[in-house]
């Protein structure tokens, strides 16, 4: 694991501080960094660890919060290439689709994507760790 400047450390911070925020609000309600741990199907200690900026997510991990978050910005923070392809790149082109269906359908299309690269990606996970 690289060593990550004190910069990079509250760039994470603020990464994840963002994004759970954002998620705790559009939950209606006060949230803990467990249930957060959860949404992002990512082991609670390992979620306090970056929220804390001790460490970054890296591997796989690191793909899934880009994608799980919508927000690829992590890879700036950690000057990590962006890859030129992930897994879930098969399914962008559904997601480009969901314009075409109605607006109260489209947020359950996009968990139902985002829900299908997790899958991808652990499955990956699961198969390589064999």
């Amino acid at each position: 694991m690289p060593t990550l400047t004190e910069q990079q450390r509250e760039e994470i911070r603020k990464y994840f501080l963002k994004h759970f925020r954002s998620w705790e609000e559009s939950t209606g309600h006060k949230q803990t960094i467990t249930a957060f741990a959860e949404y992002l199907n990512i082991p609670q200690p390992t979620v306090n660890r970056w929220m804390r900026g001790l460490n970054p997510p890296s591997g796989d991990n690191l793909h899934l919060v880009a994608l799980k978050l919508r927000d690829d910005a992590i890879y700036t923070i950690l000057d990590e290439p962006k890859p030129d392809f992930l897994p879930g790149d098969i399914l962008r082109p559904l997601a480009q689709l969901i314009q075409y269906f109605p607006q109260e359908h489209r947020q359950l299309i996009r968990d139902a994507i985002v829900n299908a690269i997790e899958k991808i990606y652990n499955n990956k996970t699961t198969n390589s760790e064999e």
